[in-house]
C-alpha cells in the first residue's frame, strides 16, 4: 500500500499525471454513465412493448368491420383490451345463426 501511494504521489510531479488523470476521469464518467444508459435501456423496452400491444389494439379497432368497439383502458390510460359490440336487426321469416367466440380481456 505505501508503494502504491508512494508511486501515485511520484506520479504526481510528473509529465504523465495529466493524462493519468484525464483517463482516470474517463473512465469514472464511462461507468456512471454505463450504469444510467443499462437501466434507462430496460425502462424503455418495457414501454415500448406497452406501446406496441396499444398500437395494435386501436388498428385493430380501425380494421373492424359493421360493430362497434370499445376499447379498454386501464387506470393508467393505457388500452389493454378491445370490446366487440354489435347488434342484429332481423324480421320476417327464415332461420339465423351466429357464431360469436368470447375472449376474456383485462380491464
Amino acid at each position: 500500500m505505501v508503494l502504491c501511494v508512494k508511486w501515485l504521489v511520484d506520479l504526481s510531479q510528473g509529465p504523465f499525471w495529466g493524462i493519468i488523470s484525464v483517463m482516470i476521469g474517463g473512465f469514472i464518467t464511462w461507468v456512471v454513465a454505463r450504469i444510467y444508459y443499462v437501466k434507462a435501456g430496460k425502462e424503455l423496452k418495457e414501454e415500448s412493448r406497452e406501446v406496441r400491444v396499444a398500437i395494435g389494439i386501436l388498428g385493430e379497432s380501425l380494421n373492424s368491420g359493421p360493430t362497434v368497439d370499445k376499447i379498454l383502458i386501464n387506470e393508467e390510460r393505457i388500452p389493454t383490451g378491445l370490446q366487440k359490440i354489435a347488434g342484429v336487426n332481423f324480421s320476417g321469416e327464415g332461420t339465423l345463426t351466429v357464431n360469436a367466440e368470447v375472449v376474456k380481456g383485462k380491464t
